[in-house]
């Protein structure tokens, strides 16, 4: 029941649409996301540190 209702608790209403926060390939799309943003701002500080 307790797992049940946490995995009620991780969907999310967006839209309209569900979104299962716990399928592991929503959870790897995000990390994908995550990284190509950490590398973008890594880039970006990098860039501001040489025009300094």
């Amino acid at each position: 029941a307790e797992q049940a209702e946490h995995e009620r608790a991780m969907k999310k209403k967006v839209d309209g649409i569900d979104i299962d926060l716990t399928d592991p390939e929503v959870v790897k799309a995000a990390s994908f996301i995550q990284s190509g943003f950490k590398g973008f701002k890594a880039r970006q500080q990098a860039q501001d540190t040489i025009d300094e």
